[in-house]
């Protein structure tokens, strides 16, 4: 696939006329660029495998720099919920709210971490494996380090998986 960047396939872009790729840029194997509104990729950007990017098709940037690890999702829309009408976005009456996500130079998201509509991460900002963009409030400030929530207890976790395993199959 020809996007004007480094691609490896496979990988799923809706909207390709809508893409914007630096030549020097990176995209992995196993990603997914919605790019209804608008998505602009910078100079030595790297997007690892397995993410999403543009989820709801609102505008995503990633400046110069930034990255995303494995996983990440950055979602720039979503529908909006209202009595007598569907969320489905195949549904003709649905409502949608498109906005962006813009994560700016020398950024990075780390594996499995969600930014939501409307988020920008700072310039040399970092953000922790796992972490939710609702949780930033906009704007990390430079050089800002977002920890992520104490990990789940392993065993308990085990548990709650047996447990559920057990109630499908009995």
């Amino acid at each position: 696939m020809s996007i004007g960047c480094i691609v490896f396939d496979p990988l799923v872009i809706l909207s390709p006329e809508m893409l914007v790729c630096h030549p020097t840029a990176r995209i992995d194997s196993f990603c997914k660029l919605e790019c209804a509104g608008g998505i602009t990729v910078g100079k030595l950007v790297h997007v690892a495998s397995y993410c999403h990017l543009g989820i709801g098709g609102g505008a995503v940037y990633l400046e110069d720099g930034s990255a995303c690890a494995s996983g990440v999702r950055l979602i720039s829309g979503s529908n909006v919920p209202g009595r007598g009408r569907g969320c489905s976005a195949v549904d003709p009456d649905a409502v949608f709210k498109r906005s962006f996500v813009r994560i700016c130079k020398n950024a990075i998201i780390f594996a499995g971490a969600t930014i939501l509509p409307g988020v920008t991460v700072g310039e040399n900002a970092v953000v922790a494996a796992g972490a939710e963009g609702r949780d930033l409030d906009d704007l990390l400030p430079e050089h800002h380090v977002r920890e992520p929530e104490a990990a789940p207890d392993q065993a308990a976790v085990a548990e709650q998986v047996a447990h559920l395993f057990a109630s499908l199959y009995h």
